[in-house]
């Protein structure tokens, strides 16, 4: 009866030990099923059994879920942010449109000439701002979709730059900022999406513009480093703040210093970030207050034959 008992209770200790394994894995499974946030999965030696390797499988699987989970969170905030920002974006230069516009129909026979111009004026760059938004929105909508992809080839970024500095030359010189840029007699062809890297320079030169007050001046520098050509665009604007510096590149960052008034919907930074990210190229930007502010990033350059 001893020996019976004993070897009952072997038995059981012997079970339970071969099973140990097998229920804190269960254990997992029923916290990860019951967990609200993503857990936190423990580091694994290589498995040394089958059973080793699933509870390593399952940990890695668990661990891949829980970070979508939390990529889906973040992405959900991200788009009910944009959702809000769009909303008030596209309230506000609507509801100015349609009040100038009701104002012409009613007052219309008691508005003199000059009046009916001033108002027309007013809903036309309402109506303008409107289409750059929604243009902007849309663009930064085809450069976030999956199959976005620069399309690449050799160009001078030199001839590119003196081409966009011509085009906001009469800007510059209506606004009293000077325009110019530094570009060395002999420079190797860039490799990129010329069209995406336009939509670069127009929109950081754009910027250093509206952050510019008359009398200053904003400057195209190109360089060539290691691998590439370094393009700097500095301004003597306002600068940014340090507690700043990092949500420049963000959808609807707005500078509240700008000279030009509040007629950007905050779109044009992280336009050019989202252009240079399908290049591989970061974008980096240092300033202070009162001391102007210079955006850097660096294009590739064409090999040679191309």
């Amino acid at each position: 009866m001893v020996s019976l008992a004993f070897g009952l209770v072997t038995g059981l200790l012997i079970f339970w030990v071969m099973t140990r394994r097998l229920r804190r894995l269960s254990g997992r499974m029923r916290r990860f099923r019951a967990a609200e946030s993503a857990p936190v999965m423990p580091f694994h030696p290589p498995a040394t059994d089958e059973l080793e390797e699933l509870q390593t499988t399952f940990d890695s699987m668990s661990g891949r879920i829980a970070q979508q989970i939390e990529e889906l969170r973040a992405n959900d905030a991200a788009r009910r942010e944009m959702v809000a920002h769009v909303s008030h974006d596209l309230r506000t230069p609507l509801a100015s449109l349609n009040g100038y516009l009701e104002t012409l129909q009613i007052k219309d026979d008691s508005l003199t000439p000059s009046e009916r111009k001033a108002f027309l004026g007013v809903a036309l760059n309402q109506g303008r701002r409107l289409a750059a938004l929604i243009d902007d929105l849309f663009e930064l909508a085809k450069l976030e979709a999956v199959d976005a992809e620069p399309q690449v080839e050799p160009f001078s970024l030199g001839d590119l730059v003196q081409d966009v500095i011509q085009k906001y030359g009469l800007r510059a010189e209506r606004d009293r900022v000077g325009l110019d840029a530094r570009i060395p007699g002999s420079m190797p062809l860039a490799r990129a999406d010329i069209g995406l890297v336009e939509r670069v320079l127009d929109n950081i030169i754009g910027n250093a513009l509206d952050h510019t007050p008359e009398g200053g001046r904003v400057q195209v520098g190109l360089l060539q480093v290691d691998g590439g050509i370094a393009v700097e665009i500095s301004d003597t604007g306002c600068g940014i703040s340090k507690s700043e510096l990092a949500r420049v590149f963000d959808r609807f960052y707005r500078g509240r210093d700008a000279h030009r008034g509040d007629h950007h919907a905050g779109l044009g930074l992280a336009i050019a970030k989202r252009i240079l990210d399908l290049h591989s190229a970061d974008i980096s930007v240092r300033s202070e207050l009162g001391r102007g502010a210079t955006f850097s990033f660096v294009l590739p350059v064409a090999a040679t034959g191309t």
